[in-house]
């Protein structure tokens, strides 16, 4: 049981390490950046499929976006003039904040007669937050802010967003350059005017409702070596479908509603295609940038006022503990599934399980990785699978080549089934059992054999050698090799037999197998003399015991065998003397643990006690006889010798319990019988 354990142990160690080797393999693919592609296309997934069930509209912001028809109407970029009325109305109406998406870095006209209305305007209402576009730590304006606001860092607000991937998928909360100054987004500034308030929540972490906003890092969820420069965070996009939209002509022509823009957050921007002002995000493919704003402007309301989170992802060691749990899933399904159904089945679960705790996590706010954990378990279950396969192949190869000689098919197929009992490294484990072993030969064989021509003899003796197989086989024992006329056969192996019933059941059915082969016997016999040809009486020795199971030979050729004092002492008992009870058509005779294990099932008669060529201790020899006995015998009606173990069907022992005396040790007259 030892070297099994050890040999289950090494097939479980050999797929464990696949199941490590194709972690660290995705590991290097993943740092490598070969999975980032693919693990962002599964995240947009799941955002996209969160924001089919978001809310139908915000009610808390609005857009003033410049069309096509405002710009036929209007003309494009918006005089001064023009937008220093469209900001007029819009303030009439009280909006918390007012966010100008437009860049006015110069005036229009470009002779700059209404830049100071412009200016007056801009300088008069301290909610309007005015954008410009981020250069770089040195050059932090590259296009400025209206000349009127520059220097007034709360009253801009940059709107660059990190894009990757044809996408974008975060947004900044501040930017520093060279010289110290503290940049904040133009989607911050204006959640600020709606009642935002940052704070300080921890080393280099800013808090808005009470919890960090963490702070995006290079590696974050399936990034690697990503962008990560300012204050950046993860744009969840669970904010409404869609917003509350006006046009320029609908403010200009009073189609607005007297307080629509009344305490709310109100963005001016283009969604004209010839504005050319798209970004792709994960939930739309042509966003325009006013709206991709006043996604960010509602995360930041969302989080001061329902406490929302940033999505969060795990650590480095945490992602990897993950991966390496999931390779060892799909280790453990290719080791223990064998079928193909059930392997694609048990993988297919395994994704779904896969799929589902993903999604779990992020809709409770987490990212865990995806595609790593798919790209590590699926070709370890296909590996170590595909292992296993080539280790049942070998070892199949291996027993079948050992046993098919020895064991009819439905026998081979249980040692198949029982595999990992049977063999390593292309032997067999040895075993410790207990057998019934069962010896027989031809009486006079040699005087037959010279008598008949090669041809003839190997006819007859192949005749003999069927009949006796076919019992052997139908009783469920085990021919273990053939010596010349001899055969030895084992009642107990390979599959060994570890309960009293089952030893007793073996002893049972060596001796009812030896009962049938008289019968069979004597009807060849029987045909034999009609046909001309000789005949011939057998003799049989039965004995059970301790015995150890294993393969000799060498690594090119391997046999099956039994060894030990069990099956010594039946080869001399069937080699006892052999002129007693010669005239037997079949003499039977047993040991005497065979005969404590059947006496109550076959009536047995005592030989003697001797002392067998090679044994140090006595034994005592019975006599089966089948004149006395019958194949279908039994004393008790049942019990362990009711049945064979072939594929035959066996008739239980029945018949009338007192036509056969309850076995004793009969001491009946028998000729003298002289040890061998």
């Amino acid at each position: 049981m030892r070297k099994l354990r050890r040999f289950r142990l090494g097939n479980a160690l050999i797929a464990a390490g696949i199941g490590l080797a194709g972690a660290v393999l995705v590991l290097a693919l993943r740092y490598a950046g070969v999975l980032q592609g693919a693990e962002l296309y599964a995240y947009d997934m799941f955002l996209a499929h969160r924001a089919r069930n978001m809310p139908a509209a915000n009610d808390q912001i609005a857009l003033v976006e410049v069309s096509e028809e405002d710009i036929a109407k209007f003309d494009y970029p918006l005089p001064d003039l023009k937008l220093v009325e469209l900001l007029k109305k819009i303030e009439g109406q009280q909006p918390a904040a007012v966010g100008l998406d437009l860049y006015r870095d110069l005036p229009v006209p470009r002779s700059g007669q209404d830049l100071k209305a412009l200016a007056s305007v801009l300088d008069q209402n301290a909610n309007i937050i005015c954008t410009f576009k981020f250069g770089d730590a040195d050059h932090p304006f590259e296009i400025p802010p209206p000349a009127i606001l520059r220097d007034r860092l709360d009253r801009i607000g940059f709107n660059d967003f990190p894009f990757d991937y044809k996408s974008v998928r975060r947004a900044f909360l501040y930017i520093a350059d060279a010289a110290g100054n503290t940049y904040a987004s133009f989607a911050l500034q204006l959640a600020c005017l709606a009642g935002v308030t940052p704070e300080p929540a921890g080393p280099g972490l800013v808090g808005i409702g009470g919890a960090p906003v963490y702070k995006f890092a290079q590696d974050t969820g399936g990034y690697v070596n990503a962008a990560d420069g300012g204050y950046q965070f993860l744009l969840d996009f669970r904010g409404p479908r869609t917003f509350t939209h006006y046009s320029l002509d609908d403010v200009f022509n009073n189609r607005v509603p007297g307080k629509a823009f009344t305490g709310k957050v109100v963005l001016i921007g283009q969604s004209a295609r010839s504005g050319k002002d798209f970004l792709m995000t994960p939930v739309r493919e042509d966003e325009p940038g006013v709206e991709l704003h006043a996604w960010a402007v509602d995360q930041l309301l969302r989080m001061a006022e329902k406490g929302a989170r940033v999505l969060r992802a795990w650590s480095a060691p945490a992602q990897v503990g993950w991966l390496i749990l999931w390779c060892a899933i799909g280790a453990g399904i290719g080791f223990h599934c064998r079928s193909p159904v059930a392997l694609i089945g048990a993988a297919l679960a395994m994704v779904a399980l896969l799929f589902y705790c993903c999604w779990r996590a992020f809709d409770a706010g987490w990212w865990l990785p995806f595609i790593p954990p798919l790209a590590g378990s699926l070709p370890v279950t296909a590996m170590v699978a595909s292992f296993m396969g080539y280790r049942e192949k070998r070892d199949r190869n291996t027993l079948m080549s050992i046993f098919s000689r020895h064991v009819s098919k439905g026998v081979a197929e249980a040692i198949w089934e029982q595999r990992d009992l049977f063999t390593h490294n292309k032997r067999l484990i040895p075993q410790r059992l207990t057998a019934t072993a069962f010896f027989t030969d031809l009486q006079n064989f040699s005087t037959v054999a010279e008598g008949m021509e090669p041809e003839q003899l190997l006819a007859w003796i192949n005749e003999y050698m069927e009949m006796l197989v076919r019992h052997i086989e139908r009783y469920g024992g085990m021919v273990n090799k053939y010596m010349g006329d001899s055969i030895m056969a084992v009642f107990g192996a390979p599959v060994p037999s570890t309960t009293a019933a089952e030893i007793e059941r073996d002893a049972c059915n060596a001796v009812k197998c030896a009962l049938a082969m008289a019968g069979a016997l004597n009807e060849l016999n029987r045909l034999r003399h009609a046909e001309g040809r000789p005949t011939t009486n057998m003799r049989v020795g039965i004995h059970t015991g301790p015995a150890v199971s294993g393969s000799i030979g060498s690594s090119k050729r391997l046999e099956f065998t039994v060894l030990g004092d069990t099956v010594n002492t039946a080869s001399r008992l069937e080699s006892f003397d052999k002129d007693f009870l010669a005239d037997q058509i079949c003499r039977i005779l047993i040991g005497e643990t065979t005969r404590d294990l059947v006496q109550h099932h076959f009536k047995l008669k005592f030989v003697k006690t001797i002392e067998l060529k090679g044994q140090h201790e006595k034994t005592d020899i019975y006599f089966v006889s089948p004149d006395e006995n019958s194949e279908e015998g039994g004393l008790d009606g049942g019990g362990a010798c009711g049945h064979g173990v072939s594929g035959d069907e066996i008739p239980g022992a029945g018949g009338d319990p007192g036509a056969i005396a309850r076995a004793q040790d009969s001491k009946a007259d028998l000729p003298s019988a002289d040890p061998c």
